[in-house]
């Protein structure tokens, strides 16, 4: 909020109203910010400028900065550095000071990188086949609860094809059991910050098997809250971070090869539905994408194979 702005108003109290507008950003978003806030306020101090306002040029130079190796540092992913740009922008927003990375110099720079580094992740999991999907469900042996709990969140992750968070977040009380499978109403998601919801469907199979047995074992201890949850605590659900950690634990005991992590059930259901020939919109419909080219970048490489005017010349 406008600093002064209670004295400018009179008596009104802008409490409710700042309140607000700090939840204007997901904690996520918010947290990323202020680190990348820190971290440019240090690197302008240690060269002697001032990081609030900043020049565009220093701006543009704090780019380039993270776009280049330092001794054994590599470069930042370009990922990393445009997030950078939004939190510098951010953080002159907030404080009502003009906006630098609007201008062309920082622009222009971040055009340049682009072009240098490429704008493809540098660390992107490895899709999980179907295949190697069965074959880790079936490494993990036993009723115990960590066996219990992992085969219903691997099973469900994939084929619900759902992020991270939206896994970590869910709850008993917004799944609803049918004869074809199950439904679960997801509250929120990365992409509907406000709560409209939307409905992901769990087909009937193995994922709605384990599932099933998971939640009828909560149901002994009395557990009626988050699905997935820390077993040291019982209770306590588990966030995004940890339920990513088991996929990746899981996947390295059953000798599945290569760096994989929750994502890596995500889009391995994109690319296998892609491989049988399912439609990129219906795809989009059961992973919650708003945009197709998201979806695509999985199921082009599928399509490139099936569509090539190559096939069959030799």
């Amino acid at each position: 909020m406008v600093e002064g702005a209670l004295t400018q108003l009179g008596t009104v109290d802008l409490g409710a109203a700042q309140a607000f507008a700090g939840k204007s950003l997901a904690p996520n978003t918010l947290r990323a910010y202020k680190s990348q806030c820190s971290l440019f306020g240090r690197w302008a101090v240690a060269n002697g400028a001032a990081p609030m306002p900043a020049s565009p040029y220093l701006v543009a130079a704090y780019l380039a900065h993270l776009a280049q190796a330092h001794g054994d540092q590599p470069p930042k992913a370009y990922a990393s550095i445009v997030m950078a740009r939004s939190a510098i922008r951010w953080g002159h927003r907030v404080k009502r000071m003009p906006d630098p990375t609007s201008d062309p110099a920082v622009s222009e720079t971040m055009d340049g990188i682009a072009r240098e580094l490429g704008t493809a992740p540098l660390r992107q999991a490895i899709p999980l086949s179907a295949d190697e999907c069965r074959k880790v469900l079936a490494s993990i042996e036993g009723d115990g609860l960590a066996a219990m709990r992992d085969r219903a969140l691997i099973a469900v992750w994939y084929v619900g094809a759902m992020r991270a968070s939206e896994m970590a977040a869910m709850r008993v009380a917004d799944l609803t059991w049918r004869p074809d499978g199950a439904l679960y109403q997801l509250r929120r998601s990365k992409t509907d910050q406000t709560g409209r919801g939307r409905t992901v469907a769990i087909a009937a199979g193995p994922a709605t098997h384990h599932l099933r047995a998971w939640v009828d074992r909560l149901a002994l201890y009395g557990c009626t809250g988050p699905v997935f949850i820390a077993l040291d605590g019982l209770g306590l659900g588990m966030g995004a971070i940890a339920v990513s950690e088991v996929v990746a634990r899981r996947c390295e005991a059953a000798g599945v090869v290569g760096r994989r992590t929750g994502h890596s059930l995500r889009s391995g259901h994109v690319t296998e539905a892609a491989q049988r020939g399912v439609p990129a919109l219906q795809i989009a419909g059961q992973t919650g994408h708003k945009s197709l080219d998201m979806v695509l970048r999985y199921t082009r490489p599928v399509d490139a194979l099936r569509d090539s005017s190559g096939r069959g010349l030799l």
